[in-house]
Parts: C-alpha cells; structure tokens; sequence
C-alpha cells in the first residue's frame, strides 16, 4: 500500500512539474506577443504621425523611390526651400552616386535650390552638365552619378 501511494505522490509531483512548465512557457509565449504588438502598435503610430509632417508621400518600391503625392511643394516663381523631412541635401561639387541600398535611391525627384538667388541651376549627371529650374522634376537610375554645380540643391 505505501508502494502504491508513494507512486502516486511521484506521479503528482510530475504532473505539478509539467504544469507549472507549462504555465511558465504561457506566460514567457504572452509577454514576447504583447511585446511585438506594442511594437507594431507604435511602429505605425510612428507612421501615422510622420506621414502628418513629410511634405511628400513616398514609399519604395523594389528599391525604388516612388510618390503618392502628385502635387508638389511652392508654386512660385522665387525660390523658397526649407529642408523638410525626408529632403536629402547634396552639396555643390561632390559626387553622389544612385543605388537602390543608398541614401539617394532611383525614382522621381523633385529639385529645389537652396540659394533664393537663383531660380535656375546646372546638376551633372554622368559627366553631363544639364540646366534645371527650381520645383523641377528629375529621374534618377541606378548607377547615375550626380553632382550639383556651384550651389547647393535639395532632392524631394
């Protein structure tokens, strides 16, 4: 009979075991979901909140830059830039090169000047020097090499 009962007394000491384990692991399973749900949560209220303040929608798409937001930023004739978020700066005479893991990816730009000075500016694309207006549109491909000249330019 003590045989009997101190199987017994094994048994259930085992089970309580099993079950506090498992209670442990629930426990351990909720905290890691409640912990990447608060983040996801956060991440698209981050979203929510900085898509409010960009100047221009933009997503990327297979690496590259593309809008959501037809209209543009200023109608008038006399520069007015300010860097917004998102803008990217590139100083005059340095060379940037366009990848779809770089900062400048391939996509559609929209060009300001950030001298108000000047409403018309020169850029270089692959050795080529061309003239571009303030708010004016460019298209950027992979492997383009860009290089403001003489002023400042912001890329939106």
């Amino acid at each position: 009979m003590q045989n009997i009962l101190a199987q017994l007394n094994e048994a259930d000491n085992t089970v309580i075991l099993l079950l506090g384990i498992g209670v442990i692991v629930l426990f351990i399973v909720a905290a890691i979901l409640l912990i990447v749900l608060l983040k996801k949560n956060k991440v698209i209220k981050d979203i929510k909140n900085n898509a409010n303040s960009s100047v221009e929608k933009v997503k990327v798409v297979d690496g590259k830059r593309v809008s959501t937001d037809p209209t543009q930023v200023g109608t008038t004739e006399k520069p007015d830039a300010t860097h917004a978020k998102d803008d990217i700066l590139l100083r005059a005479n340095e060379v940037y090169r366009i990848r779809k893991d770089s900062l400048i990816k391939p996509g559609i730009y929209t060009i300001l000047t950030t001298d108000s000075n000047a409403n018309t500016f020169y850029i270089r694309v692959n050795g080529l020097s061309r003239r571009h207006k303030h708010l004016s549109q460019v298209v950027f491909e992979a492997g383009d090499e860009i290089s403001p000249v003489a002023i400042n330019i912001i890329l939106r």
